[in-house]
């Protein structure tokens, strides 16, 4: 049986988005393991402690580019589980944002991260959702 996916011009701009977001991520988190794995193996306590911290900041980016792009691919697949795992990605992301905040970067950095989760929990709560990332057999 073959399946047919009503997929919207928001859900695919949506999906870009995320997409992107979690490519860029996997950049940033990236940056984190290359700083992470210098500071390792300077000085004899202090240093390396600040490259563990540096490469879980990292592991963290990749959880967090994970969750979307599994979105991304369960949204354009048309799972009901995406919508979920959307849920929880946008939420952490905000969390994310939030801490960094107030551990002192600065706002317009932090902005840019915070733009996308905000456009998927606006679109995830719109009442068309449910039709959209629902799929339909065809006869």
């Amino acid at each position: 049986m073959r399946t047919q996916f009503n997929r919207s011009w928001g859900l695919l701009g949506i999906i870009f988005l995320l997409t992107m977001q979690g490519v860029l991520g996997l950049l940033r988190a990236n940056h984190w393991f290359r700083l992470g794995a210098d500071l390792l193996g300077q000085g004899f306590l202090i240093m390396p402690l600040s490259g563990m911290v540096a490469i879980g900041r990292g592991g963290l980016v990749v959880g967090m580019c994970l969750l979307y792009l599994s979105f991304s691919f369960g949204a354009l697949l048309g799972k009901t589980w995406a919508w979920w795992t959307g849920l929880i990605a946008a939420l952490l992301n905000i969390l994310l944002v939030v801490s960094i905040l107030l551990q002192g970067e600065s706002i317009t950095r932090s902005v840019i991260w915070v733009i996308v989760p905000v456009a998927l929990l606006c679109y995830l709560f719109l009442p068309s959702r449910q039709r959209v990332m629902r799929h339909r057999p065809i006869p």
